[in-house]
């Protein structure tokens, strides 16, 4: 057998071929990773908590109907107090709040000031700026209509924060008789998608009606119950509906939003809530429901509930919520070029800072 040798130009071919190599593997790694980040993605990706766990404990527990077949959502129908005319409102609506801080009135002898925003907006922005990655965050006091926000028209990859609008969309048009939620909708090879949710490991040609989509799409945030939704509503009727309730950072062909048009699109749905009958306090349900609770929920006290829906991508991670407390109110929080422990933490800690500040504010009538 003959030994091949290399003269010193023959081994400088090779080695650059492999450098050339190495190079193009490393530019087509990043190219698909980048398009992936930029197309219209409507899906969420997995992240392993314990509330990706319990989704898993679900899908090996049987099917659909076996994990979920029984109802156990939480009562959500809150009780409201007085209607209260806000005259600085810009679009002159009437807001209602929760019969809690009334009652604490009346009860305690206290009465609950408006705090200086300023000071906490302050805070936040101080908080952000020692955190690496990229952090938008707008906030809404509902019953007093003061609003904050801080890189609130940044765009972001919106992820499955998406589904918020989608659902109010739906939801409006069941109230309005215009759609069926019990109408049943076919499970399609185009649906297909893996990530979050439980669909994806059923059978093609399953039928589920409207209203367990919707569930499903926001509880479990469910790819694949998305996928049938949005195929049966169009992304475009999707689109333009999120103009009409006012976003602004809306593009055709991309799932991007900010912080405030998400916060807008929750203020949408807390009217619909008190408006839309059934139908609003069974959106306000699912998103109540969800099993996702590591980011806003979780550093507040277990008797507040959150009505909110998360968003995961790559690097990517945002919550979005209205939290009823005795001081109810709407905050958006969305990053990007993040790590997913640092975001977490830094959505827990900035909510927890908006709850202190925006709740500890009562003091006696006599003072």
């Amino acid at each position: 057998m003959k030994t091949i040798r290399l003269n010193k130009k023959g081994i400088w071919f090779l080695m650059s071929a492999i450098i050339l190599l190495v190079l193009a593997a490393i530019l087509l790694i990043y190219t698909l990773d980048f398009s992936d980040n930029k197309k219209e993605v409507y899906t969420e990706q997995i992240v392993e908590t314990e509330s990706t766990m319990q989704v898993r404990d679900a899908e090996t527990a049987g099917s659909v109907n076996r994990a979920y077949g029984q109802e156990t959502l939480e009562d959500s129908s809150y009780d409201t107090g007085p209607e209260i005319k806000n005259e600085a409102a810009k679009t002159g609506e009437t807001i209602k709040v929760p019969a809690a801080v009334a009652e604490a009135e009346e009860s305690s002898g206290t009465k609950y000031i408006q705090p200086d925003i300023s000071i906490l907006k302050s805070m936040a922005e101080e908080y952000i700026s020692n955190i690496d990655g990229t952090y938008g965050l707008y906030y809404m006091d509902i019953a007093n209509n003061v609003e904050f926000g801080i890189n609130h028209m940044e765009e972001f990859t919106a992820a499955s924060t998406v589904k918020v609008p989608m659902n109010l969309y739906l939801f409006t048009k069941m109230y309005e008789g215009e759609l069926d939620p019990e109408k049943k909708l076919v499970y399609t090879k185009k649906d297909y998608e893996e990530g979050t949710g439980i669909l994806y490991r059923e059978e093609f040609g399953n039928e589920y009606t409207i209203r367990e989509l919707c569930r499903l799409s926001i509880e479990v945030s469910d790819n694949v119950a998305t996928n049938i939704l949005l195929r049966m509503m169009t992304r475009t009727a999707l689109k333009e509906y999120m103009r009409e309730l006012g976003g602004t950072v809306v593009v055709d062909g991309r799932n991007v939003s900010c912080p405030k048009d998400m916060a807008l699109y929750l203020k949408h749905v807390y009217n619909f809530y008190f408006e839309g009958g059934e139908y609003g306090e069974e959106l306000i349900s699912y998103l109540e429901n969800s099993i996702f609770n590591e980011r806003i929920p979780k550093l507040l006290p277990d008797d507040v509930k959150v009505a909110h829906k998360i968003g995961n991508l790559t690097q990517i991670y945002h919550d979005i919520g209205i939290i009823f407390a005795k001081n109810p109110y709407i905050l958006s929080i969305m990053s990007k070029d993040v790590l997913m422990e640092d975001s977490f933490k830094a959505i827990q800690e900035l909510s927890k800072m908006v709850y202190d500040f925006t709740n500890d504010i009562e003091k006696p009538e006599n003072q």
